[in-house]
């Protein structure tokens, strides 16, 4: 009897310490599969995360010159220095009007673009950068995208004009200058230039 009584308490204790140690192993088994998923989330993120970065500087703005190189400073280097030198894709800077010129990396913080053709006069300019821009899918343009610049307006520096009247004053004739910021042509200036009496009343004439 005492055996028997002695032989279930030892195999009663055998199954309690099966049953704990089956126990212990799920937890650590399902502690391993957090611990798991959690990382493939952090390895996850840590891949998709990109870096980001601005524009620090675009210039000039503002009233600029007919000829002018322009440069954007980036808030961090973006490509290293073997990049520096390369062009851009000309779709990373869009112009409106259009422009002609090329952009290239000047340093690896800097984009230089470098005009072939004249702006043109007394014009309002808008460039966007788009996402062509970035050297990579690792990085992300954030913050002011546009900026704005327009070249000097059209505008008379300086006029000098006389008429003398014939003895029935009806027929006039008038010389003198008139001078522009800009290169003017005889169609152009019929086109647009009016002499008109104290009265508003206009007086036609030929050139």
């Amino acid at each position: 009897m005492v055996f028997s009584k002695l032989s279930k308490n030892l195999s009663a204790e055998s199954e309690n310490r099966n049953l704990l140690l089956k126990s212990l192993i799920g937890v650590i088994g399902l502690m391993t599969l957090l611990l798991g998923a959690c990382l493939f989330y952090i390895v996850r993120g840590n891949v998709g995360a990109k870096t980001r970065y601005s524009v620090n500087a675009f210039a000039p703005q503002g009233e600029v010159p007919e000829w002018t190189d322009f440069s954007i400073t980036f808030s961090e280097a973006i490509v290293d220095k073997s990049r520096v030198g390369t062009e851009v894709p000309a779709e990373a800077l869009r112009f409106t009007p259009a422009v002609q010129g090329t952009a290239r990396w000047v340093a690896p913080d800097r984009i230089g673009f470098f005009l072939d053709a004249p702006l043109a006069p007394a014009a309002q300019y808008t460039v966007k950068l788009t996402s062509e821009i970035n050297p990579s899918e690792v990085f992300q343009l954030t913050g002011q995208k546009e900026f704005k610049f327009a070249t000097e307006p059209f505008a008379v520096q300086q006029t000098r004009m006389e008429f003398n009247t014939d003895e029935s004053r009806e027929h006039a004739i008038g010389f003198g200058t008139i001078t522009f910021n800009y290169p003017v042509t005889t169609a152009d200036l019929k086109a647009h230039l009016s002499i008109e009496l104290d009265d508003g009343t206009e007086i036609p004439y030929q050139i």
